[in-house]
């Protein structure tokens, strides 16, 4: 496969600039190869809008596309791209407050929250505004609209979404963590989470199969793996 991408260059364009240099992308599904920004940059409203089809570059490239004809088993498919980053290339932090972590940075994160806002032993927040973040701050579990849809019992604290909140989308979270549980969730396909009741942190590290854009629907792993690594370790 990058074999075949780096056979390709000549498909490749500059990706988003200004959020960084050195990135280069180019679309094997989608508008064109050269079309790698969402459809909105080409004059189209929405993703459904946009006229997907398999491209000049998923000819050049039949054993990514077989590949990804196999693997991508869904109903309707967005963009799939190749995307480059040069050597010395750097692509600015795309979530929310721009920062990058690791995967034991947001456990010492969870951990610093399980043990009521102390880190090894120093006070980071107190243990008032750590009970105060962790418990449902909307009134009475009020109903609210979210996402174009009603959330019939919300439960909400500050910075973090708690476990009994209404499930207004499929595949949100597992079953199996107690019902003390906050999590969040980010873009793309991450997920923490910290069960206080069984003195459990996770982190989920991965990416959403699909996404649509027009329901805010998206696919991803994160209750099948909140689930295991419950089964794994509560009695």
């Amino acid at each position: 496969m990058v074999e075949e991408a780096l056979a390709c260059r000549d498909l490749f364009v500059s990706h988003r600039q200004g959020d960084g240099w050195g990135w280069q992308g180019s679309t094997l599904h989608g508008i064109d190869p050269k079309s790698t920004r969402s459809p909105g940059n080409y004059g189209y409203a929405s993703d459904a809008e946009a006229p997907y089809v398999w491209t000049e570059l998923a000819d050049r490239c039949p054993v990514t596309t077989a590949f990804l004809k196999e693997f991508l088993t869904f109903r309707k498919l967005n963009r799939v791209r190749f995307m480059l980053l040069e050597p010395m290339g750097c692509i600015l932090p795309h979530p929310s407050g721009h920062l990058f972590s690791t995967a034991d940075d947001m456990a010492a994160f969870c951990q610093m929250f399980l043990d009521q806002g102390q880190h090894k032993g120093k006070r980071v927040l107190s243990s008032a505004a750590v009970a105060a973040m962790t418990r449902n701050q909307i009134h009475a579990g009020s109903p609210i609209a979210a996402g174009g849809q009603l959330i019939p019992k919300s439960s909400w604290g500050l910075g973090w979404m708690l476990q009994d909140t209404y499930p207004w989308k499929e595949a949100r979270r597992g079953i199996l963590p107690s019902p003390s549980t906050f999590h969040h969730q980010g873009a793309a396909g991450i997920g923490i989470w910290v069960d206080p009741k069984h003195l459990i942190v996770g982190i989920y590290l991965s990416t959403i199969r699909t996404y649509d854009a027009d329901t805010d629907e998206y696919d991803w792993d994160f209750d099948l793996f909140q689930n295991m690594v419950s089964a794994a370790i509560i009695p």
